[in-house]
């Protein structure tokens, strides 16, 4: 009889198992996961779902996943999670493919709310991922500088109300009364692919302007065209005149275009998915596009 009862009840857990796993493949499904990267606002991945991109190539999987709190307690710390035959430092990328986490909570190495106000350049926030099928709990050191090493893909992100219109900067000119609106210049470590301006005077209509920048490592001087592509793959397309100037490793290329009321509507409705500078492409990630997308919104308000 006690047989009996314990096959049944071992049943049933399996029972259970299985339709938790089946209501999660199907919530995971019903998901859109996408590539946002928030660099400094990463206290608002608290809550989301991530799992790791398909593409991890020049994704950096040293020293940033582990089992324990205690194994991040120094920088270098050898004691990843699942290392790799050939690194014991560096975790193997397929072991966490095909998973997904909820990020539960964002801490620092004492166990505590990481406060990136207190903290030093080199801290890094500490993201508790839970695999509520595997029932494991996984530490991750958070590369708040570089988006290359940001491993995943983003689901269920909310963002607060104010959140976009109080990042914009506001300076006022005493010498020419102007007034000067801009959106962030920096996205993580860093330059923004893409920035706007609004410079307004009383007694006069506002003026926009949209900056763009992109790399390349060739040099082309005097040359001409920017194609920007929308997500619905509608483009916009301005005849200006491309700057170019030698950065650290390769070259830097931007263009300064003056926009019209229509122009900022179209900015302020659609995602951008990449522009090309004459040759030279850049493409945005999701997070970023929405970004800029709603930072439009906000310059439209004030």
């Amino acid at each position: 009889m006690k047989t009996f009862i314990q096959i049944k009840i071992n049943f049933l857990k399996l029972c259970f198992v299985i339709v938790f796993s089946t209501i999660s493949c199907i919530k995971t499904y019903a998901q859109k996961f996408e590539d946002i990267f928030l660099a400094n606002d990463f206290v608002l991945y608290k809550n989301t779902t991530v799992k790791l991109k398909q593409d991890l190539i020049g994704v950096n999987f040293s020293h940033n996943f582990y089992g324990d709190l205690k194994d991040l307690q120094k920088d270098y710390d050898n004691k990843v999670l699942y290392p790799s035959a050939a690194y014991n430092f560096q975790t193997e990328k397929d072991s966490l493919k095909n998973r997904v986490f909820i990020i539960e909570n964002i801490i620092g190495k004492d166990g505590k709310t990481f406060n990136i106000e207190n903290s030093g350049y080199f801290d890094s926030p500490i993201f508790i991922l839970k695999d509520k099928v595997k029932a494991q709990t996984i530490y991750y050191k958070y590369d708040k500088k570089f988006e290359h090493n940001f491993p995943f893909l983003v689901a269920d992100i909310n963002y607060p109300v104010d959140f976009f219109c109080s990042q914009l900067s506001e300076n006022d000119d005493d010498f020419t009364n102007e007034k000067t609106i801009r959106t962030p210049m920096t996205e993580g470590n860093n330059l923004a692919p893409a920035s706007l301006t609004k410079v307004s005077k009383k007694g006069r209509p506002s003026a926009y302007y949209l900056s763009l920048r992109a790399y390349g490592n060739t040099v082309n001087v005097n040359e001409r065209g920017v194609i920007l592509i929308f997500e619905d793959n509608t483009k916009w397309i301005k005849n200006a005149e491309i700057d170019v100037e030698a950065d650290k490793d390769s070259y830097e290329y931007s263009v300064f275009i003056t926009l019209s009321q229509n122009d900022l509507k179209l900015f302020s409705t659609k995602r951008i998915k990449k522009f090309r500078l004459y040759i030279y492409d850049a493409t945005l990630n999701a997070g970023f596009a929405s970004k800029f997308l709603n930072y439009t919104k906000c310059l439209l308000k004030r």
